[in-house]
């Protein structure tokens, strides 16, 4: 059964992923790894980067994918505790460290100028 959920879960992903694509399409032109950049540059983690941390690690308060009042989930308590003392004590979070001589990637740029309009 572990194996179905693990493709069963991959397929979501991939999933999710052609739809963000699909939607990106206008913004960015299409090449190998635009969704996995932008994603990290968002700050936002899945699969084995979210493994054995908190909601609240994974942005996941952010992105509007927590109810503080309402349901029961895995580490429920230890959220509602850390939402309500507003004590935090590690986030995933976007780092990027470049060389200033290198040419920073078309897709960046047109996140950055996305980000910019957005805010």
């Amino acid at each position: 059964q572990d194996i179905l959920n693990t493709t069963e879960g991959e397929s979501e992903r991939a999933k999710r992923q052609q739809h963000f694509e699909t939607l990106m399409n206008n913004f960015f032109p299409s090449a190998p790894g635009t969704y996995s950049v932008l994603r990290k540059l968002a700050g936002i983690a899945e699969g084995t980067e979210i493994a054995s941390k908190t909601a609240l690690e994974c942005n996941q308060d952010f992105l509007n994918a927590i109810s503080f009042s309402k349901g029961c989930y895995l580490g429920q308590e230890l959220t509602a505790r850390s939402q309500f003392t507003g004590v935090v004590r590690k986030r995933i979070v976007p780092v990027m460290i470049v060389d200033t001589e290198m040419e920073v990637p078309k897709p960046w740029v047109m996140a950055s100028m996305i980000q910019e309009l957005g805010t």
